[in-house]
């Protein structure tokens, strides 16, 4: 397809040279650049307000305008359009100020010709063009996020677009499911567009599936874009349109995974061709429009179900609340307010049981709250005490549990109140009979005890308490499984189920301990019957008949049950600590794992991000490169802080270049070119690479090179890579010179511990490995920095000297063999490297990695 024509304003004075910039454009090939001259800055402010321009070629210094002023007057009218300077005064200090102001670029007239204007007219057209959708993107981001629903954030969405992007106008158009309709919801124009007909005509259309261009991008569900949308068939709207001089147009659908919630239209003025790039990122703009939409009906959806819910908690008469970690309310019901004597709900909020009850009740209540709050544990249906507004006691039956957030944070505590105060009254009437039969029972020597059917405990008496040592608390509810040994429970139940089964008393002798012996017991049962003759409790008067037993024997006893006691305690205690060893190991595992884990997430999302910024950055750096080979090709004679000036510029591009192609290393796919190899070989050869290095920095090298090491299965290319990294960052510790040792050894792993022989990564125990250990006489790394040396741009070198990517590119490398590095103090002093590859599998690890992936 045939590039685009560019229009270009080219304000100038020299006539002359205007005429050679034509001449010199008009013969290239390629893009089309069309030239408009204007000789004064009134000239030139009058054609950027009456016509469309791609660019403008600005000098500073004009017959009606001089210096900096310039520039600003035609940004003010313009600050949207990329300029650049084109000027005869070759002066760094006002190129770098015209930049800071926003210039694209700053060329002198005398090392100009036609190729470079017209390449650096179409990379400025372009950085503007990128810039102003980045800042579409960020607005319509930011807007989503700040927005509380759609009615606010949808004119805010369509003004920062048509501001970034220069459009004319806007519209939203929503999907009515039922009428199988699309409805303008929303349209924004520039401030004094002047289209009245047609945002009218807009508002007040409907379309159905296909018709219009929003009708075409729901049916298709695919952006779209116009050219000019007078010569377009399917455009209703068009004479409206060409009266009111609307040209380019482009859509795309809100959508939320296949379902199409809506369609986003915007206009231009101008006759432009479709920018598929643009449609790309408006069409992800429309993903994000339609999962606000979704996430914004949620929250309204939740809402009403907050709604009801309350409704339902004001209608019941129990109080109920919920508390802050400060047993402070936050929210309750009307029964909390008539508990509290509140006259209304919002009146509680931010108190505390302290303001309304007496001290006695709310400490109560506030080390009930503390302890579910510490503990996790609700308290159901505890009754309580409760004083009414009036100073009248009472009861509630009373519930509390803790209120978790989304992470399982405890943030406060839901609590509900029941009013049993009438329930109480009616208990305390039949405790007051249960207590005068109490007290007879209590006045008997006898052990006298009452049981239901089911065995339970209805009632005891104090010698039942003082000889077993328990209160009738204890007891109640509770069986004789629940009090004695198994053993005597169940000679009990055989004996209760008699008497029920007979229906008559029964005497049996029976044993249970009292103050750890046994003791004997007569006890006579008989069974309690209803009005139809049907038992449903069993009494029971036991006599203790044991004799006392010598004290000698019980001493013995006791002895005897001590030792055994500790014999047990010893051998918990050894159970103990063997249970200790193994959780103490298994957590160091769990937290080396986990560290993995966690640094490889860091990587992947570096090398995601790496790989993005390397692509932006690297063809503008070679192009730079480009452009300082040739500037430093021509300059003149003489100029020597030109040259200086040009070769700081390129040692700092190719810093910048050296950054790029780190991240691409770090970002690139982890293919392995896999070959046996001398593992000594590529050792040496790596050396050979830095011996310069090793020279000038006046470093001595040791080699301890193994003899016998085994060929070892690696990608050669990259092991060098991380060998040279290794050594360069050893002699860069040793500035001043020092020692550079460098050893290779093979062992095979025996699965313990130590610091230089762990078993991590993907080595085993029983594998033979080849280990690498380079050691140098540097200053060493502090203790606090290791744990961050593999985390990408961190450093420990000066500013200037490291990018922060060597390491982590290396110990990617390592991973991808399969491999281990680690890396801490060395023997005597500096800094030791240790790296282990599998002799034995070498590359099957990736290759094993490769083939998972693609299933």
């Amino acid at each position: 397809m045939q590039p685009r024509s560019l229009k270009a304003l080219l304000v100038e004075g020299d006539s002359k040279f205007a005429c050679a910039m034509r001449e010199s454009l008009s013969s290239l090939t390629g893009a089309r650049i069309d030239l408009r001259t204007s000789e004064t800055l009134d000239e030139a402010l009058r054609h950027i307000r009456s016509e469309h321009f791609d660019a403008i070629l600005l000098n500073l210094f004009l017959s009606d305008s001089q210096g900096l002023s310039t520039f600003a007057r035609i940004r003010a009218q313009a600050p949207t359009m990329p300029i650049i300077i084109v000027t005869s005064c070759d002066n760094d200090t006002l190129a770098l100020e015209s930049v800071r102001q926003g210039a694209q670029d700053y060329l002198v007239k005398s090392k100009v010709d036609g190729k470079i204007l017209s390449r650096v007219v179409r990379y400025a057209i372009e950085r503007k063009r990128v810039e102003r959708r980045l800042a579409a993107q960020h607005a319509v981001t930011s807007v989503l996020a700040e927005s509380a629903s759609l009615t606010e954030a949808t004119p805010r969405i369509l003004q920062a677009t048509c501001e970034s992007l220069e459009l004319e106008m806007g519209a939203l158009w929503k999907v009515d499911g039922q009428a199988a309709e699309l409805r303008c919801v929303a349209v924004w124009h520039v401030p004094g567009a002047h289209i009245p007909e047609f945002e009218a005509i807009t508002r007040g259309s409907i379309f159905s599936k296909g018709a219009g261009l929003p009708g075409r991008i729901w049916a298709t569900g695919k952006p779209s874009w116009i050219a000019n949308v007078v010569e377009d068939a399917n455009f209703p709207r068009a004479p409206i349109a060409a009266r009111e001089g609307l040209h380019a147009a482009f859509g795309f659908p809100v959508r939320v995974d296949r379902e199409i919630l809506g369609v986003i239209e915007f206009f231009s003025r101008q006759i432009q061709q479709p920018d598929q790039d643009l449609l790309h990122m408006m069409t992800n703009i429309g993903s994000q429009i339609g999962q606000f939409m979704v996430r914004k009906e949620a929250e309204e959806a939740l809402a009403e179900e907050r709604n009801v819910l309350r409704t339902l908690i004001d209608t019941l008469p129990d109080a109920i609340y919920v508390k802050d970690t400060q047993s402070r309310f936050i929210l309750g019901n009307s029964g909390v307010a008539r508990l509290m004597g509140a006259p209304m709900v919002e009146s509680i909020v931010g108190k505390t049981d302290f303001d309304f009850f007496p001290a006695d009740l709310a400490q109560r209540y506030f080390a009930d709250e503390r302890a579910v709050l510490k503990t996790g544990q609700p308290l159901i249906n505890r009754e309580e005490p409760v004083v009414d507004p009036s100073g009248r006691p009472g009861w509630l039956l009373t519930s509390k549990a803790p209120l978790r957030d989304t992470r399982g944070r405890i943030v406060g505590l839901v609590g509900m109140g029941r009013d049993i105060t009438d329930r109480k009254r009616e208990e305390e009437q039949h405790r007051l009979s249960e207590t005068r039969l109490q007290a007879i029972l209590d006045n008997t020597t006898a052990v006298i005890y009452l049981k239901d059917t089911q065995g339970r405990y209805l009632l005891i008496n104090r010698q039942f308490e003082e000889l077993f040592h328990v209160t009738r608390e204890q007891v109640v509810h509770k069986t004789d499984y629940d009090l004695f040994p198994g053993t005597m429970a169940d000679a009990f139940r055989v004996n209760d189920q008699r008497v029920l089964e007979t229906r008559t008393p029964l005497e049996f002798e029976e044993v249970a301990p009292r103050d750890g012996e046994i003791r004997t017991f007569i006890s006579i049962k008989f069974p309690l019957s209803d009005t139809t003759g049907v038992p449903y409790a069993v009494c029971g008067i036991s006599t203790d008949i044991t004799e006392r037993k010598r004290a000698e024997t019980k001493l013995v006893d006791a002895n005897a049950e001590l030792l055994e006691m500790n014999t047990e305690l010893a051998r918990g205690e050894e159970a103990l600590r063997a249970a200790l060893v193994e959780l103490q190991a298994s957590h160091e595992e769990l937290k080396a794992t986990q560290l993995q884990l966690i640094q490889a997430e860091k990587m992947e999302s570096v090398g995601n991000l790496a790989a993005g910024v390397a692509h932006e950055v690297k063809n503008p750096l070679q192009t730079i490169l480009m452009g300082l080979a040739y500037l430093s090709k021509n300059i003149p004679a003489g100029d020597e802080n030109l040259a200086l000036v040009l070769t700081d510029m390129h040692d700092a591009v190719k810093r910048a270049d050296a950054i790029v192609r780190d991240l691409l290393c770090l970002s690139a796919s982890k293919q392995l070119e896999i070959m046996e190899e001398d593992f000594n070989s590529v050792v040496e050869h790596s050396l050979w690479f830095v011996n310069y290095e090793l020279t000038r920095s006046r470093v001595s090298l040791i080699r301890e090179l193994s003899a016998d090491l085994p060929r070892v299965r690696l990608d050669k290319a990259k092991m060098e890579q991380v060998f040279i990294n290794l050594f360069m960052n050893a002699i860069q510790a040793m500035p001043q010179g020092g020692t550079l040792t460098v050893r290779t050894s093979v062992r095979r792993l025996t699965g313990l511990a130590h610091r230089d022989e762990r078993t991590l990564g993907h080595l085993n125990a029983g594998d033979t490995v080849v280990v690498t250990e380079i050691q140098d006489s540097g200053n060493g790394i502090p203790d606090e920095k290791l744990p961050r040396i593999f985390e990408p741009f961190f450093t420990t070198k000066p500013t200037g000297v490291g990018t922060g990517l060597g390491l982590p590119v290396t110990k990617q490398i390592i991973d991808m063999h399969g491999g281990t590095i680690s890396i801490g103090p060395g023997t005597n002093g500096g800094v030791r490297v240790t790296l282990m590859l599998n002799a034995e599998k070498g590359g099957e690890y990736e290759q094993k990695e490769d083939s998972d992936s693609g299933r």
